[in-house]
This record gives structure tokens, sequence and C-alpha cells, in this order.
């Protein structure tokens, strides 16, 4: 098991899609998906089961050989932190402090 989130760095395109609002975008951006996927590989293993209520994302990390990796993100911009959890192991969730939130949330641009 890792303490951090396992992230695949090799991506293509990585497909952001609010649940909530059933909206998507798309970054292809080699920095932009850098900077991301650097982001969630910082997230840090919380113990526990986890028992969360709906997520407000879905992040799809698109790889060289059009594999996707999906994680569930609930993202706060109020209280500034994020979690995130692997969509195939939703017993386990990772969470941002807030610079790496802020960070997030910036290359979204879901916050100016």
């Amino acid at each position: 098991t890792h303490d951090t989130l396992v992230v695949d760095e090799n991506v293509k395109e990585i497909i952001f899609t609010n649940l909530i609002e059933k909206l998507s975008f798309n970054i292809n951006n080699p920095v932009k998906m850098n900077q991301v996927t650097t982001i969630m590989k910082q997230a840090i293993k919380q113990s526990g089961i986890a028992n969360m209520a709906s997520p407000d994302w879905r992040i799809a990390l698109v790889n060289e050989t059009d594999e996707t990796m999906s994680y569930y993100l609930w993202l706060d911009t109020n209280g500034m932190t994020a979690t995130l959890m692997a969509s195939e192991d939703t017993n386990t969730i990772y969470s941002l402090g807030r610079d790496l939130t802020v960070r997030l949330a910036e290359q979204m641009q879901y916050i100016q």
C-alpha cells in the first residue's frame, strides 16, 4: 500500500467532469497536466474506511494507450480542502492540504 495517491504520469489528456453541474473540460497542455498530476501525487492517504457523500468531480487521466484512470474529487473551496479517491479503491481517501488544494483549483480554473 502507498501513503500517497498513485497517479500515472504518462498522460496525454486530463478530463475534469463536474458531476453536479454536468459539465466537463479537458486539459491537454503538457505543463498543466504535469502540474495536476504532481499535485495529485502529493495527496496523503487517510486511515480508516471512507464513507463519503457523492463526489463533486471525476478526474480522468488518459494515457498514451488510451487507458483511463479515474479519480473522484471532493473540492471544498471555502475551507480550501480537497479529497481524492481512486475509482477502483473506494475504501481509501487521500487528502490535499490547503496550498495544494489552491493549486489544484487554480489548474482547474475553478477559482481565479
